[in-house]
């Protein structure tokens, strides 16, 4: 999931001569027609979309799809599997230290949780039936996240965008759905029904709590709820590390942030006061050591890497990411792509391919491990280049739209 948004506070108080304008930029019950369209509709059309997600989950976990996906190597990580989980947890009952292995390496917090869903089997409740619950409910949580960030987005534009507000009433969306009193309801359908995330819950994918807290985390953020939005981004780093690189601009508006230190206590006392799980979790997964196959590029490459030059590309890998935090978040911070068939057509081709050809590498041997990872290159490709498209085409949107605001504004004689 890439959200590059503006984080910003209230929307400052402004003089009436302002205030139409900016009713019509940032309310999202407005029309770019002035049509006013009553709140509880915007929030109908959000409720509507939501439940058509959850039922299409619903549906696909009672065909049986889930026993399918759970095992992809495409949509399962050693970090997020759910039968890793459950061997964590078997450990964890018979009193064996789960970080003993090599098996389970996900945080202590997560085994809790899973825990506590085993333990609503004494109300005789199936234990699937449990995770399938926990999984939709956590993807509802995210889809009402992207609602909320949205019309949190539209609403923290505030007075710069009082005179591009006018471009919006002259310039008609190209479609309906995307429409200001629409766009919390698009944007939460593009997450329910992307066949990625489908893939993904089906999965049973126990990253859905870490997506949660991180879309959790841009929404208050926007809303100027620094604290909130500290303490979900606190609980995303705790569950992954990796959306620690967020951290930069959030921490330019608010000087501590001591969450992280709090989850990592509870798991000391929660995995019987002993720091074990730290190295298996955190350490195990900036080392690398699980080279089993996924979409991403580094399991390859280690696999053909001399021992003897391993510590240096870790470190290299690891750490040129978070080179791009501060000036993507300076040159941002404020907020049509061209090839659009190419990029959808090159991910759609990889998607269909990667389990073709992984297919080919494991069962009947007519491959090898290059037929998978040249799919997975495929896929890293079209996916950065589309990055690479939503960052071009904010810029020139920002551009045109500064331009269009100069070229219009009277001047004064």
């Amino acid at each position: 999931m890439t959200c590059m948004i503006r984080i910003t506070g209230k929307v400052p108080s402004l003089d009436f001569t302002c205030c139409r304008e900016l009713q019509i930029c940032v309310d999202t019950r407005v029309g770019w027609n002035g049509a006013v369209m009553p709140c509880h509709v915007v929030t109908n059309h959000v409720a509507a979309v939501v439940c058509a997600g959850a039922a299409l989950r619903v549906g696909l976990f009672a065909c049986g799809l889930d026993a399918f996906a759970r095992n992809r190597l495409e949509y399962v990580t050693p970090l997020n599997s759910l039968l890793r989980l459950q061997e964590g947890h078997f450990l964890y009952k018979a009193g064996v230290n789960p970080y003993a292995g090599d098996t389970f390496h996900q945080p202590p917090l997560v085994l809790a949780v899973y825990t506590l869903l085993d333990a609503l089997t004494v109300f005789h409740i199936p234990l699937r039936t449990c995770l399938i619950g926990w999984t939709i409910f956590m993807d509802v949580v995210i889809a009402l996240g992207f609602a909320s960030m949205c019309r949190a987005f539209l609403s923290s534009q505030g007075e710069q965008q009082c005179e591009r507000s006018k471009i919006w009433l002259n310039h008609p969306p190209v479609s309906s759905l995307l429409a200001p009193e629409m766009l919390p309801a698009t944007t939460a359908a593009m997450f329910l029904f992307n066949p990625y995330s489908v893939l993904s819950s089906l999965a049973l994918s126990t990253s859905l709590v870490t997506y949660a807290s991180i879309v959790w985390s841009f929404s208050f953020a926007v809303q100027g709820l620094l604290v909130h939005a500290i303490v979900l981004l606190a609980l995303a780093t705790y569950l992954s590390v990796y959306p620690v690189v967020l951290v930069v601009p959030v921490l330019l508006m608010i000087h501590q942030a001591r969450s992280v230190g709090g989850f990592v206590g509870v798991s000391f006392v929660y995995m019987g006061r002993t720091w074990d799980f730290l190295r298996a979790t955190y350490v195990w997964m900036h080392e690398y050591p699980d080279l089993t196959p996924n979409i991403g590029i580094f399991w390859y490459f280690f696999m053909e890497l001399f021992d003897r030059f391993q510590s240096y590309f870790l470190v290299l890998l690891h750490l040129h990411p978070y080179l791009y935090v501060l000036p993507l978040f300076i040159r941002l911070r404020r907020t049509r792509m061209p090839t659009k068939f190419v990029l959808a057509a090159g991910l759609g081709v990889a998607t269909v391919l990667l389990p073709v050809m992984g297919f080919l590498w494991l069962y009947p041997g007519s491959g090898n491990a290059n037929f998978f990872y040249n799919q997975t290159l495929v896929f890293q490709y079209f996916y950065l280049r589309g990055i690479g498209q939503f960052l071009a085409a904010t810029l020139r949107r920002d551009k045109q739209l500064d331009e269009h605001v100069k070229l219009n504004r009277p001047k004064l004689t």
